[in-house]
């Protein structure tokens, strides 16, 4: 046997493919780069994997610990703003003293914003969201609260009189008129120990559960014993809740003294006998027309259309001063309600017609109030109230709040307006103080148009006094008249032309015929104002 023979043998990778191998068996050179080339691509891969994984799991920590820390912040808000709630109608400040605390200019306060901002009327509204926040609040404070949904106290304890003058220990009359009546409405939402509870007479209408049925005629033109003719209505909407709410009251009368005329004359006697046929007290009947939107609830709305004629009737001010006693209401029905302990919170426009000479209007929120003349041009009484409108931005920001873009501009990034009644979580940002317009209606005013957000997201002024007077009028010989029993339906129509503008909020419209007063209601005709 020969000698043994040794032979190198070449370690082969067990990463390298079978190409490389079978090139080897064949004789061919492959190169080292290339064989080496298939493992180290998956080890690079694997290394991005690991990187990336570890990327997204910092990535999530860090969502984490800003989600958590967003949380404490809006803790320590909402416990601020429950402070500042407390302590808000007790040590309230006077306008011209300046703000307690420096705050810095919030980033996401607008620098130029319109006068009236543009909403976007097919948005999707988060007011249900708005809703069950309220809903939410409510059920965790309300068993350590004492419901809103009562008499006020200045109804059950009347004002102190003078030492001249006797006391009474009897309870006024309204009061015991709503001890007899049964027949007032309970909403259902109610909690069951407040199921009892009753509600005054205006709340009767403005509901939204009026008959949908078009052959139905028989609308009074003045409910209430009104002394005008008055169309209102209200509708759901497509929604699936009523949190609007409208109020038409007779107010009784206030005594008016004409002041005399003289007449220049030769005659003494002539001019004595004119002047003691002027110099007498005229009386003029008041008539109170109110649209109540709510938000987050129906509370608030029902509560306002319920009492706040009341509390204008309630004010020292009252009836000689109308647009005082108006301000002055919505101030102390808000601070009533904001103490009973419910969230929700409502706009409120209304008005105190005088007569056929004047109206007396007072506006807190975006619900809106017009004169519609002859000729369809308008006069506008009220002003909304958003927070995008500069001046309202300008106060809510002196007093620490933020206004926030979030579909629309909203106080605290929460609601689309900037003044109203209730709203607790809110206060002082949302302020119930309303702009108050005094106007003396004239030869050519015919309609006083109230209604809620839901006509006036879809149309302007103009396009509403035209449905108006489409709805309410007609032409005979040539003349524009007014023809009652169409007008009835006017309030119907604003809002079923709303609804075809594609606007799904709930309405509510109230329209006054301000040229009926001294005409009969009971006769519906054709008549020229």
């Amino acid at each position: 046997m020969g000698p043994f023979r040794t032979r190198t043998v070449m370690a082969v990778p067990m990463e390298q493919n079978d190409f490389s191998s079978s090139a080897s068996q064949m004789g061919l050179e492959v190169p080292l780069m290339e064989k080496q080339s298939g493992w180290q691509a998956r080890r690079k891969r694997k290394q991005q994997q690991q990187q990336q994984k570890r990327k997204n799991e910092e990535q999530e920590l860090a969502k984490q610990q800003r989600v958590l820390r967003q949380q404490r912040q809006q803790q320590q808000q909402q416990q601020q703003q429950q402070h500042q709630t407390q302590n808000y109608y007790s040590n309230k400040p006077s306008p011209s003293s300046p703000p307690t605390s420096k705050t810095k200019q919030n980033p996401d306060t607008p620098e130029t914003i319109p006068d009236d901002e543009f909403d976007d009327p097919y948005e999707s509204d988060p007011g249900e969201s708005y809703r069950d926040r309220c809903e939410r609040m409510e059920a965790e404070s309300f068993q350590q609260t004492r419901s809103c949904l009562t008499i006020p106290k200045f109804l059950t304890n009347p004002k102190r009189r003078s030492r001249s003058e006797p006391t009474r220990t009897t309870t006024t009359p309204l009061v015991e008129e709503i001890a007899n009546h049964a027949d007032y409405i309970n909403p259902q939402s109610l909690p069951k120990d407040l199921q009892q509870l009753k509600y005054s007479e205006q709340s009767e209408i403005g509901d939204g559960s009026q008959p949908h049925d078009w052959s139905e005629i028989s609308q009074p033109l003045r409910p209430n014993r009104t002394h005008l003719n008055i169309s209102h209505w209200s509708d759901f909407g497509k929604r699936g809740y009523m949190e609007d709410r409208y109020a038409i009251q007779n107010l009784g009368a206030v005594q008016v003294e004409v002041s005399p005329i003289h007449i220049n004359s030769n005659s003494q006697d002539h001019q004595h006998e004119v002047t003691q046929r002027t110099s007498r007290r005229l009386k003029l009947p008041l008539t109170w027309v109110g649209i109540f939107d709510g938000h987050g609830g129906e509370k608030a709305s029902q509560f306002c259309a319920d009492w706040l004629a009341k509390y204008v009737q309630n004010e020292d001010s009252y009836p000689f001063d109308l647009g005082l006693a108006m301000k002055n209401a919505f101030t102390s029905i808000d601070r009533d309600f904001v103490h009973s302990g419910h969230p929700d919170g409502s706009t409120a426009c209304a008005a105190t017609l005088v007569g056929g000479r004047r109206i007396v209007c007072a506006n807190a929120g975006d619900s809106r109030a017009i004169v519609v003349r002859k000729d369809g041009s308008v006069v506008r009484l009220s002003r909304d109230h958003k927070p995008g409108v500069p001046d309202e931005t300008k106060r809510i920001t002196d007093m620490g709040g933020r206004v926030i873009y979030w579909g629309r501009w909203r106080v605290e990034g929460l609601l689309a307006v900037s003044r109203s009644v209730g709203d607790a979580s809110l206060k002082p940002y949302v302020s119930a103080e309303p702009e108050v317009c005094e106007y003396d209606i004239g030869k050519d005013d015919w309609f006083l148009v109230i209604s809620s957000d839901g006509v006036w997201d879809v149309m302007d002024n103009e396009e509403a006094a035209h449905v108006v007077i489409a709805s309410s009028c007609v032409m005979q010989d040539g003349r524009l008249k007014i023809d009652t029993r169409r007008f009835q339906w006017a309030a119907r129509n604003l809002i079923e032309h709303a609804k075809s503008c594609g606007s799904t909020d709930n309405f509510s419209a109230v329209v006054v015929d301000l040229k009926s007063c001294g005409n009969p209601s009971s006769k519906s005709g054709i008549y020229e104002p």
